[in-house]
C-alpha cells in the first residue's frame, strides 16, 4: 500500500504528471538497479547541472524520477539567487540545493552544512561533478543553538537523520556530531551578509535561528519548512513563525505560483514550505514577482 501511495504522489508531481509512462519506466529501472547492479546513476538536475544518485538514496531516486524533489522550493531558489550572493545551506543532504545555488551564484559562495558522515562524500562528489568546488565550502557540522557536540539519530535512512533529545529508557541509535551556531560560523569566516539562508533540519529549525541572533540582522531571505516534528523540540509552528517575525521578517507560505503572507498556522499535519523576507527594499525586491 505504501509503494502504491508513493507512486500516486510521484505521478502528480508537476514534472511527472504529463510523463506518466516515462516516470513509471524510470521507477522500474531504479528498482531493478537497486536489486541487481546497485550502481549510482548520473541524472540531469537543473538546466546546467546534474547529480549522482545512489540506489540507497530515496532523495536521489526522486531526483532521477522528477529532477526537483521539492519543486516549489527549488524553483524559488533558482529564481532569486544572484551572481554575487552568499548562500548558507543548512541540512545539505546530497548537495542538491548547494549545487543549484552555486550554479547561479557565479561570483558568490555557498556554505553547506551536513552532519551525517555518509552524505559528506556525496556532496563533494556532486559539487565536483559540476565544477563548483571553488564556489562551495562543505562543513561536516550540525547547526543549532550552541557550539559543541550533540547527539544525532543514526538510522537506516541517513537522509532523515536529525538532532536527537534522548529520553529515559530510549534505545534509539545515535552518533555524536560537532555542532556550531551560525553566529559563530559567520564570525569565524567573516560573513557579514547572507543573501539566502536555506534550513532543512527535520524539526530543529528554531534551534538554528536561536543560534543566529546576530547574522539574521543581515540576512535577506530564509527558505525553511515547518512540520509536526517541531513539537519534539518543544515549540509549535506558530512559535517558529512568531520568532522569525520578531527578527524583522515578513513570513510567507510558498506555493507553486506565489507567496502568501501568513499570520498563524495553527495545528499542522504536513510539511509546509515557508519563506521569510527581511523588511528592507533590497530583500523585498528579490521576491516581488512572487507576490
Amino acid at each position: 500500500m505504501l509503494v502504491i501511495k508513493q507512486l500516486k504522489k510521484l505521478l502528480t508531481h508537476s514534472n511527472c504528471k504529463d510523463k506518466k509512462i516515462l516516470t513509471i519506466l524510470k521507477v522500474i529501472l531504479w528498482k531493478f538497479n537497486q536489486l541487481t547492479f546497485k550502481k549510482p546513476i548520473i541524472s540531469p538536475f537543473s538546466d546546467s547541472t546534474k547529480l549522482v544518485c545512489y540506489p540507497d538514496s530515496s532523495y536521489g531516486g526522486y531526483v532521477f524520477f522528477a529532477r526537483y524533489p521539492e519543486v516549489e522550493e527549488m524553483d524559488f531558489i533558482k529564481s532569486i539567487v544572484s551572481d554575487s550572493d552568499t548562500i548558507i545551506d543548512v541540512g545539505a543532504n546530497i548537495g542538491a540545493i548547494t549545487v543549484l545555488a552555486a550554479s547561479k551564484a557565479l561570483k558568490g559562495h555557498v556554505h553547506a552544512f551536513e552532519p551525517t558522515p555518509e552524505l559528506i562524500p556525496r556532496i563533494h562528489e556532486n559539487v565536483a561533478l559540476n565544477n563548483l568546488s571553488e564556489r562551495v565550502t562543505i562543513n561536516q557540522l550540525a547547526v543549532g543553538d550552541e557550539n559543541g557536540t550533540i547527539q544525532f539519530t543514526q538510522g537506516s535512512h541517513s537522509e532523515v537523520n536529525k538532532i536527537y533529545k534522548r529520553e529515559s529508557g530510549d534505545n534509539t541509535k545515535t552518533l555524536d556530531v560537532r555542532s556550531i551556531t551560525l553566529d559563530t560560523y559567520a564570525k569565524n569566516t567573516k560573513i557579514r551578509h547572507i543573501h539566502l539562508l536555506k534550513v532543512d533540519v527535520e524539526g530543529a529549525e528554531l534551534l538554528v535561528f536561536r543560534g543566529a541572533k546576530s547574522i539574521l540582522r543581515s540576512t535577506d531571505v530564509i527558505v525553511f519548512e515547518v512540520n509536526k516534528n517541531c513539537t519534539q523540540f518543544g515549540y509549535t509552528a506558530d512559535e517558529l513563525v512568531d520568532h522569525i517575525r520578531t527578527k524583522g521578517f515578513f513570513v510567507f507560505a510558498l506555493t507553486s505560483v506565489k507567496l502568501v503572507l501568513i499570520n498563524q498556522l495553527g495545528s499542522i499535519n504536513q510539511t509546509i514550505n515557508l519563506v521569510a523576507v527581511k523588511k528592507t527594499p533590497q530583500a523585498v525586491s528579490k521576491i516581488t514577482h512572487y507576490l
